[in-house]
């Protein structure tokens, strides 16, 4: 039995020069503790050993980051666990510190600050969801952790680090963050925890904010740009299609609990099509004109073909509510952001 048990220990391999198949991941869970610290090493150790994983292997370090929320929201672990070997993947859980010395890791003598870790669970969760790429990566991030320190009464100071690189991000969005039970999984979690006195109460309610309308911008933005201010815009007659298709969507978001987690929580491609871009181009780039005016941001840059009619919609629109060198329009839209300054405080001085 014991020459059984050492050939079964021989044949696994140490996490740390483990050539992993694209089908064959590993995750780090803590034992049970009646404290809870288990749960904190396991968090930071899913991030180091994510860090020593050959950049040939992004799907595991997307996993071992996926352990991480796993750790801090064991809830959901067993979800998240089914999900991940739902995608075909082989997934074996290393449990610390039971299992560490075998799979030569060792447990870190000093437990992360929670603050810090509740910062980074946080960035976690937004990168399942957020599209990065090269020139805005380190920004965004900065920016993100800047708040969620803030949020999470961290005071410890200096850069911190998850990702090795943007590549990293992205995989990690790739390969969980497009996986219908995972996203719906964690927004639930994350919402669960958002009212009470769990120590990720102040983190959650930060995440909640700016996951809200996740991939429904141009939905969003005409409802907060046109919709909201009755712009005559919408009167077009040759935009009745496009208003039609915009109500279409709106109707089906309404009707939901939590409308402004519908792309979240809606994966069936009827569902999903009602808010494709190509529905309401017009509208969109009309309503993002207007708000980057207001913001005083750039226009952003729409096809050279539709440049002039949506120059012609915007000028309708400021035009029809200026008054006495005032645009009365921009005064609704200010007071539409203020009356919803927590969803939509992403797009304010980087506070989202």
């Amino acid at each position: 039995m014991s020459n059984t048990n050492e050939q079964e220990n021989a044949t696994r391999t140490n996490v740390k020069r483990k050539r992993f198949t694209e089908m064959e991941v590993d995750m780090i869970l803590p034992d049970p503790s009646p404290k809870g610290n288990n749960y904190y090493s396991a968090f930071e150790m899913n991030l180091e050993c994510a860090k020593k994983v050959p950049s040939t292997n992004r799907d595991q370090r997307a996993t071992f980051y996926l352990g991480g929320i796993c750790c801090l929201f064991p809830g959901i672990a067993e979800e998240l666990q089914a999900a991940v070997r739902s995608m075909g993947r082989r997934l074996t859980i290393i449990k610390i510190p039971s299992g560490a010395a075998r799979n030569g890791l060792t447990v870190p003598p000093k437990i992360m600050d929670g603050p810090k870790a509740r910062a980074i669970f946080g960035y976690l969760v937004i990168m399942l969801y957020k599209n990065v790429n090269e020139s805005n990566f380190r920004e965004f991030s900065n920016k993100r952790f800047k708040a969620l320190r803030a949020v999470a009464s961290c005071i410890e100071k200096g850069y911190i680090s998850v990702f090795n690189d943007v590549e990293d991000a992205i995989c990690y969005r790739n390969s969980y963050g497009q996986n219908h039970q995972i996203r719906k999984a964690v927004l639930s979690a994350v919402l669960d925890t958002v009212n009470g006195d769990s120590h990720f109460s102040s983190v959650s309610l930060y995440v909640a904010n700016f996951l809200s309308w996740t991939d429904m911008a141009g939905y969003h933005v005409v409802e907060e740009c046109l919709v909201y201010p009755d712009s005559p815009v919408l009167k077009a007659p040759e935009l009745a299609t496009e208003v039609s298709n915009w109500k279409k969507a709106d109707q089906a978001i309404m009707e939901t609990d939590s409308p402004q987690y519908y792309r979240i929580l809606h994966e069936d491609p009827a569902s999903c099509s009602i808010l494709r871009r190509a529905n309401f181009p017009t509208l969109i780039a009309v309503a993002e004109k207007l708000k980057n005016r207001v913001l005083g941001g750039s226009n952003k840059v729409v096809n050279a073909e539709r440049s002039d009619q949506v120059d012609y919609y915007y000028d309708m629109h400021v035009k029809y509510y200026a008054s006495g060198g005032v645009c009365e329009a921009t005064k609704r839209i200010l007071d539409y952001f203020e009356a919803n300054s927590e969803s939509i405080a992403k797009h304010l001085f980087g506070w989202g």
